[in-house]
């Protein structure tokens, strides 16, 4: 077990998923990264819970990923309260995370998926509810001179690591476009420090010849003369960057408190969906964005396209990832994803809130 947890603390250290932003590089100011589907009808909220009937639950989820928008606004609206919850939300990085929720410091984090797959590899039992964000918030952005996809081949695509949610996604997509890494681009790693931003700054300093982007900041880049070659999120290519996850033990011993979370953050995301001005507001306080161009199109993207109301976490999420981190990872291969999600607590939650489930 020893070796296991080192092993798999190597390789957290090393997947360096956009989920916090270091100190910017010149070239590009550091933004948020982001991530899936239509609303749904709102619903009847509970009454207000008095502070001795609330249970304390501690929960993760970065503030500078613009997708995760709706938890600080689940908090700051007091939803949590209304289903029960005494929350104690923290802004910690995806690796700090998953580290402090196998300690067992955290209740449950919400990030993307790469770490916890190689937790669950290395033999640590967590289980993933709920995936509020599967697709890729992402543009792939080249030079100029680029003009087609079929241009990349014998060039170089940029990274921040193979194995981040920006890498999956980055080498998915060019699959999906019938391209392949080695055959016929290659792939270069810009590394974690300034996660999307530096990885824009190699593109714009000529070390890279295309790099897929967070919306946003492909915007910036763009507006700078670079060409957007295609959306990823417009593609549909299915991933796991926004996972709800909870210690297998701790989901078996409070599933309760476990429904809790997942009934308010769907709210949270309905909220977030049918409340414009508040949401643009929790983008300004949580997410530093003060542009009002670029309030409206994150507003736009983010929460009405790409935040799921029905969030299931579902199989066909997870291919892709695991083929990128069995390079690292050879024992990703021989996980069992459908051990890996529980999808009952988003079927409760959308009966009884008076939506489908499937």
């Amino acid at each position: 077990m020893r070796w296991a947890l080192l092993s798999w603390l190597a390789v957290v250290l090393a997947l360096g998923v956009g989920c916090s932003a270091p100190a910017a590089p010149s070239g590009i100011a550091a933004s948020p990264a982001s991530g899936a589907a239509a609303p749904a009808p709102a619903a009847a909220t509970p009454a207000l819970a008095t502070p001795a009937s609330q249970t304390p639950v501690v929960l993760a989820a970065s503030e500078n990923v613009t997708s995760n928008v709706f938890v600080w606004l689940a908090r700051d609206q007091g939803l949590f309260q209304q289903y029960n919850v005494a929350i104690d939300l923290q802004t910690i990085n995806a690796i700090n995370a998953i580290k402090a929720l196998v300690a067992g410091q955290l209740d449950g984090v919400l990030l993307g998926s790469p770490e916890v797959v190689a937790a669950r590899a290395s033999g640590m039992d967590l289980t993933i509810v709920a995936v509020f964000v599967s697709l890729y918030n992402q543009i792939m952005v080249v030079p100029p001179e680029i003009t087609s996809v079929e241009q990349l081949r014998g060039r170089t695509v940029g990274v921040i690591t193979k194995t981040s949610v920006n890498g999956v996604g980055t080498v998915a997509g060019l699959r999906a476009l019938g391209l392949e890494t080695p055959r016929d681009y290659q792939v270069f790693e810009t590394g974690v420090a300034g996660v999307y931003t530096g990885l824009a700054n190699q593109l714009m300093a000529g070390n890279i010849d295309a790099a897929a982007l967070e919306a946003q900041l492909a915007r910036r880049v763009v507006a700078q003369g670079y060409r957007e070659l295609y959306d990823q999120a417009a593609m549909g290519t299915p991933g796991a960057a926004g996972a709800l996850t909870f210690r297998t033990e701790y989901l078996r011993a409070h599933p309760e408190v476990v429904q809790q979370v997942v009934d308010t953050l769907i709210q949270g995301v309905r909220y977030a969906k049918s409340h414009r001005e508040e949401t643009l507001e929790a983008f300004r306080t949580h997410s530093k964005l003060d542009d009002p161009a670029e309030l409206d199109f994150v507003y736009e993207r983010v929460v009405q396209q790409l935040l799921s109301a029905a969030p299931y976490p579902a199989p066909e999420q997870f291919p892709d990832l695991i083929e990128a981190m069995a390079a690292e990872q050879p024992a990703v291969r021989s996980l069992d994803v459908s051990t890996l999600i529980d999808r009952r607590f988003v079927d409760d939650a959308l009966r009884r809130m008076g939506a489908p489930a499937r």
